[in-house]
């Protein structure tokens, strides 16, 4: 009796480890397909679109899908500019490594490494590159890059040197391959 008692908890812990992982699993499923919807809606996006400018009616749109993706890509590309690219990357990141690792771990420092890393990115883009055509109404660095450069120029009026933009681009850098579990010496041993 103690032996077939032992044997359903065997069987009992096999079987919720075999559903924890495939539920781990279905959500990276899932956030690669977020990545694949928010990197459509992003490449997809124009400013001169109708459902952003005039009030939405069924008649003149095309669909729901339409609707939202174009919102939802106007609200990232003007909040963040460019970097939302990152952020569609590390969403990618986060599908691939819970599909492959099956585990979910350091949540919150991901979040906050994301965090730090648009922050820095978005002052990056302001500083070299913000003036853009396709972005009109935040430039490439949308409205985050703006409100930390006029913050920061206020304390510190060398912000525009070169070591600047280099050191902000290295902290980008850094900070999104944190943010994305991404495990460089795996790279690097995979492509030499």
């Amino acid at each position: 009796m103690i032996r077939k008692l032992k044997i359903n908890k065997d069987i009992y812990s096999h079987t919720l480890d075999f559903f924890k992982k495939r539920i781990v699993e279905v959500c990276g499923l899932i956030l690669i397909s977020i990545f694949g919807v928010f990197s459509y809606s992003l490449i997809n996006y124009s400013p001169k679109n109708q459902t952003l400018i005039y009030k939405i009616d069924e008649h003149g749109t095309s669909g729901f899908f339409e609707i939202y993706s174009n919102i939802s890509a106007d609200f990232f590309l003007q909040s963040f500019g460019l970097i939302s690219f990152l952020i569609a990357l590390s969403i990618l990141s986060w599908g691939i490594n819970l599909i492959f690792n099956k585990k979910i771990n350091n949540f919150l420092s991901k979040l906050f490494y994301t965090i730090i890393y648009t922050i820095f990115g978005c002052l990056f883009v302001y500083i070299t590159f913000n003036n853009s055509f396709w972005l009109i109404d935040n430039g490439n660095s949308g409205f985050i890059g703006e409100r930390s450069y006029s913050l920061l120029s206020k304390f510190e009026p060398v912000i525009e040197s070169n070591f600047s933009k280099v050191f902000l681009l290295l902290l980008t850098l850094t900070f999104f391959v944190l943010a994305s579990n991404i495990n460089i010496k795996y790279i690097l041993i995979k492509i030499f």
